[in-house]
């Protein structure tokens, strides 16, 4: 919702970049290291600085702060009368009204919105010292608005250079939220606590996959941790090995989640780069390679690529099999694994619980891949999974290339604006 804005907000500085621009091209050295050194010094304070000051991406108000104060520096007249003064107050006012009057978007809240907000700043462009104090005080209230905004029991909120993870409390139940979308839930209750939730619900393909006595699994590789949860169905004779990018997913799903506290089997955990930390494996290890790291607004395209499935190939024993959880709301990842599926010459099956009725359970899909004819016939037969897939093909994606737009849903583009909650970060 607000990359439009700030693009809108970029081509208005380049339009008084343009404008400022020196006459005599002698100076167009030093106006250009000028440009450079602030997108360095800006670069720094978003992913060094900002982080270590607070959970929340507040650079975005920040850079309309300095917008502002540009503005202010061309005004010619400083005064700040009290009509000014009321109106920079107007947007203060909105931001405290606005999540209690509404708190998801509707088509009389999103007209009221955009109405108030087009009057209010047409009449404060006018008066950039107005705007400036708005924007000012508004950044002053942002930890006081947050909680309004967030309408949570927040028990943790973190930032790294990877994005804002939020740890909260709601209806009996624990949630790991990483920028907008859940990675992890799980029960308050002490009975109930490793009872598997979510996407990894025992009515998910991969619970039944997980608890159906069709498969043994022993050596067991995930890529992605969460919350830990698909440890609820883990045994003691199992060992498993995580992969996980960010070592501060590890810290919050050890403190905050009781997954790994009390998981029966053999845990062991590698943080970076799953592609690279596969190579710290010995070849031949994993009875199921589980990928599950698509379910964000950024995936890791080269966790799927035709070389990617090449390299969880040679991981896998002769009977292995590798699952992706492609569950996504913008993208459809399953044509990519079936034309990746024919160049490494796999089987390929896919499961789906897109109209689930349990309360805890989340619509999931899941791909399987695996290079044995007798485990492929007993996920198809035994588990009813799918061995075609209705959809267009698409150009298998190798690490030379990849085409988002190929995938994209259209037709799921606005549905999460429902979801969405201004002022979020």
């Amino acid at each position: 919702m607000y990359r439009p804005i700030i693009f809108i907000l970029c081509m208005f500085c380049q339009g008084l970049l343009h404008k400022a621009r020196p006459a005599d091209s002698r100076n167009l050295t030093i106006f250009y290291l000028v440009i450079s050194l602030g997108g360095f010094v800006g670069g720094i304070a978003v992913s060094w600085i900002i982080p270590l000051l607070t959970a929340s991406m507040i650079e975005f108000l920040v850079g309309l702060v300095f917008i502002s104060f540009a503005l202010v520096v061309n005004e010619k007249d400083g005064a700040l009368d009290f009509r000014g003064v009321r109106f920079a107050l107007y947007p203060v006012l909105l931001a405290i009204i606005w999540p209690i009057a509404f708190q998801r978007y509707t088509f009389p809240g999103i007209t009221l919105i955009c109405v108030g907000f087009a009057l209010i700043f047409s009449q404060l462009t006018r008066t950039p010292r107005a705007l400036n104090l708005s924007l000012v005080v508004i950044l002053f209230l942002v930890p006081f608005l947050e909680p309004l905004w967030t309408l949570k029991d927040l028990v943790h909120s973190r930032r790294n250079y990877y994005g804002i993870h939020k740890v909260y409390d709601e209806a009996g139940k624990r949630f790991l939220m990483h920028g907008t979308t859940i990675h992890g839930v799980e029960y308050l209750a002490k009975e109930k606590e490793r009872a598997p939730l979510a996407y990894y619900h025992r009515a998910t393909p991969i619970g039944k996959l997980l608890s159906t006595e069709l498969f043994r699994f022993h050596d067991i590789g995930i890529v992605g941790l969460g919350t830990g949860g698909l440890t609820a169905y883990a045994h003691k004779e199992q060992t498993i090995d995580f992969f996980e990018l960010d070592p501060d997913v590890y810290d919050i799903a050890s403190r905050y989640f009781n997954f790994l506290k009390t998981c029966p089997a053999t845990l062991s955990f590698t943080f970076g780069d799953a592609r690279v930390s596969l190579d710290t494996t010995r070849a031949g290890r994993y009875d199921l390679l589980i990928v599950d790291a698509f379910s964000g607004d950024s995936i890791p395209v080269h966790l799927l690529t035709t070389e990617a499935i090449a390299k969880y190939q040679d991981h896998l024993k002769d009977s292995g099999m590798v699952v992706f959880h492609v569950s996504n709301r913008y993208l459809d990842l399953i044509p990519v694994l079936f034309s990746n599926a024919a160049v490494v010459k796999a089987y390929v099956a896919y499961d789906s619980s897109q109209a689930l009725k349990k309360v805890d359970a989340f619509a999931s899909t899941w791909v399987a891949l695996t290079w044995d004819k007798g485990i492929f016939e007993r996920l198809i037969s035994g588990l009813t999974w799918r061995r075609t897939y209705p959809d267009k093909s698409v150009r298998p994606w190798t690490d030379g290339y990849s085409n988002l737009l190929s995938v994209f849903k259209s037709q799921d583009m606005f549905s999460s604006i429902k979801e969405f909650r201004p002022f979020y970060w």
